[in-house]
């Protein structure tokens, strides 16, 4: 999204933000493993986990549209629960894995 669509969607009422989605990135360099699993708030944790595509460099990514909010991920590393070493937000879950905590705005 260009700088001019981002204050013209400040602009519109905080109705139309709610229905607006965003694209968010999510990466994570792990060039040795063999499967990467997105999970979160917006996946219904491990039930709807989105699975991430790893390129030539070994970095694994995929692209989600998301509403404005806060949100709580992690990633299922062959198998094994793993938090983004890379967000500058955690918190624990009701098990007490971490968990990466970020704001889509």
């Amino acid at each position: 999204m260009t700088l001019p669509e981002l204050l013209e969607l400040q602009k519109q009422p905080q109705s139309a933000h709610k229905t607006l989605q965003l694209p968010v990135t999510f990466m994570l360099d792990a060039p040795i493993v063999r499967r990467v699993l997105l999970m979160g708030d917006f996946t219904d944790w491990e039930a709807g986990a989105r699975p991430l595509t790893r390129d030539d460099n070994g970095v694994w990514r995929i692209e989600i549209a998301l509403r404005p909010g806060r949100y709580r991920y992690a990633y299922l590393v062959d198998g094994a629960w793993v938090a983004d070493p890379t967000c500058g937000e955690f918190e624990t879950d009701a098990s007490g894995n971490y968990v990466g905590v970020f704001h889509v705005r």
